[in-house]
């Protein structure tokens, strides 16, 4: 288990924004072996953990504390990703292309996964940063998508430079 805090600022634009105490690179690298990413969170007086990311299981569940002292959290938080699922199904989970990730940590660590792509987190990163100025992109929707595709096209582009070439 590794914990680290949200806190929330503002950048030099005064914009609202919330940064991990853990660098980005450094997440990006502890999710390529982590099992899931859970955070705590609060709504109308009650507390619960939310499940932002599960590498074969199922994300966007919260489990909620019934007991007010997290009795048996651990158990209903492993209920609430995998029961149900088949050794089949958590394999599908795992190698499905998501369509959005619960940070910029998830989307660079998910890019490293694809093989051929990137040489290590560092350069996922920039790649991500790049690509975010480039597209200016209006919604987190909008920069899943295109950090899907720019990942995609880098991944054909490495599979056709690496592929024998056809003998005649």
């Amino acid at each position: 288990m590794w914990i680290w805090h949200l806190q929330e600022g503002r950048d030099a634009q005064a914009q609202e924004q919330t940064t991990a105490t853990v660098s980005r690179t450094e997440l990006a690298r502890l999710t390529r072996s982590l099992n899931a990413m859970l955070r705590v969170v609060e709504e109308n007086g009650r507390r619960g953990v939310h499940v932002d990311w599960a590498r074969r299981g199922r994300s966007g569940v919260t489990v909620w504390d019934a007991s007010g002292n997290w009795q048996g959290a651990p158990e209903a938080i492993e209920r609430a990703v995998y029961d149900g699922l088949s050794e089949e199904d958590r394999k599908r989970l795992e190698a499905a292309t998501p369509a959005s990730f619960a940070g910029p940590e998830q989307a660079i660590a998910w890019g490293m996964t694809q093989a051929g792509v990137f040489k290590d987190e560092v350069h996922a990163g920039n790649a991500y940063e790049a690509l975010k100025r480039e597209h200016k992109p209006s919604s987190a929707a909008e920069m899943w998508a295109a950090w899907i595709a720019d990942v995609q096209e880098r991944k054909a582009a490495a599979t056709q430079e690496t592929a024998p070439a056809e003998m005649f």
